[in-house]
């Protein structure tokens, strides 16, 4: 769920995707890739998980990256056309790619009727893999070999670099992570890092998608006092995040607000022998890197 949609079942977010990518079929036609600019929500992994079904590559844009990066990566993976939201864009105050098309999140919902609906429920109650792929638009079934996304690194040495994920490959890193965290029945994961990056598209997506946990969505990891709220209020108990999160929630969070945690990992950037003490002498959890 998200602040919009605070509980979607696995059922409702596969009709949900179903529906996305039978409305979004026609903006999609003769893509390989397409563009995706998005917070962590609901409606980010339904594009994903739309997107993926047709048989296309997806490719997650860094909205933290300005135009001039967004562009360079829309150019780079030939991408005709972005799926975004006018509401994010207003509230993240972004200057938008110029060389591809915007497909509105609002326009797309009000063109789902509720037939549509109905007919993507019995789709998911019904239909096998191939007959939904088909459906969502997908010419062939991907193989593992085949290519599943594109993420961009920041741009930070340069141009951005484009790094070509296979399904295989994200299965794996799946799998990998599965092996190491062990899931209980009631786990749930805090969504806050975006998909543009490998650490959270694999695992507030395609982790949380595959091994059927509750999530929680949340469009900035900046916000610590509703990510306090949220991890108290539903009972979160794995937190991924980095250690610059970290440090902020360490000052803005009670120990009453992350009682239910029972695992904290953090990635894309080292975490201090320092910070992994404090965190732990106030919270009572010891931090994990994700390396």
């Amino acid at each position: 769920g998200d602040f919009t949609k605070p509980k979607v079942s696995c059922l409702e977010a596969l009709t949900g995707a179903i529906a996305l990518a039978r409305v979004l079929r026609p903006h999609w036609e003769g893509q390989e890739h397409v563009g995706i600019l998005l917070p962590p929500s609901v409606g980010g992994a339904l594009v994903n998980i739309a997107a993926t079904l047709s048989g296309r590559t997806t490719v997650n844009l860094n909205y933290t990256a300005g135009r001039s990066g967004m562009d360079s990566a829309a150019q780079q993976a030939q991408l005709r056309t972005i799926v975004t939201s006018r509401l994010f864009v207003e509230k993240a105050k972004l200057e938008l790619p110029e060389s591809a098309t915007m497909i509105w999140m609002e326009d797309v919902r009000k063109n789902i009727s509720s037939t549509d609906r109905f007919f993507a429920l019995l789709l998911a109650l019904f239909s096998p893999i191939t007959v939904l792929e088909k459906i969502a638009g997908a010419t062939r079934s991907p193989s593992m070999d085949d290519l599943a996304t594109i993420i961009f690194s920041s741009g930070s040495t340069g141009e951005p670099k484009g790094v070509m994920l296979s399904h295989f490959s994200i299965d794996a890193n799946v799998e990998g992570i599965a092996q190491v965290l062990h899931i209980e029945y009631r786990d749930r994961i805090l969504g806050i890092l975006p998909f543009f990056h490998s650490f959270g598209y694999l695992t507030t997506l395609w982790f949380a998608t595959i091994h059927g946990l509750g999530i929680l969505y949340h469009p900035s990891p900046l916000d610590a006092g509703p990510i306090g709220e949220m991890v108290h209020t539903h009972r979160i108990s794995i937190l991924l995040t980095t250690p610059t999160f970290l440090q902020l929630y360490l000052r803005r969070c009670t120990p009453e607000q992350f009682g239910s945690l029972r695992v904290v990992i953090t990635g894309a950037e080292k975490l201090s022998n320092r910070l992994a003490q404090a965190f732990e002498d106030r919270f009572g959890i010891k931090t994990h890197e994700g390396y």
